[in-house]
């Protein structure tokens, strides 16, 4: 479902809502007890394409509400065979203690091929975004 927001375009899933922030990044907001699953994610690329209106490599400002939550295959996912083709850098912004905690230990573990960053606020997480050009 595509809908418009202030000047910008969103595209609702079952589980995100994702959006343009600029020219070379975009905005992955998971919703409250949201459980994001492979078939779904795997639609996600797609999307980032439309809401950019070309392919290519974008920065990412990921917010997890609380109790969002990945399944089991899409953990499996990040171990394995991550894309990162589209993916130039991650911001996150994270409201679960627990959650921010894991993070932090899965940014130190993953070979990420792409800088990944947690932030406390979404205007740091920009900041930080905007200072790769």
């Amino acid at each position: 479902m595509k809908s418009k927001a202030g000047n910008s375009e969103v595209i609702e899933t079952k589980s995100a809502f994702i959006s343009r922030v600029d020219d070379k990044t975009l905005r992955v907001i998971l919703k409250p007890k949201a459980l994001v699953t492979m078939a779904e994610y795997n639609t996600f690329e797609g999307k980032y394409y439309e809401l950019m209106g070309r392919e290519g490599r974008f920065k990412f400002l990921v917010i997890v509400q609380e109790g969002a939550r990945i399944d089991k295959s899409y953990a499996d996912y990040f171990r394995y065979d991550y894309k990162t083709k589209y993916k130039y850098a991650e911001a996150y912004l994270v409201a679960s203690p627990l959650a921010r905690m894991f993070l932090k230990i899965l940014i130190k573990v993953v070979d990420n091929k792409f800088p990944v960053r947690l932030f406390n606020t979404e205007d740091d997480a920009i900041l930080w975004l905007k200072s790769l050009d």
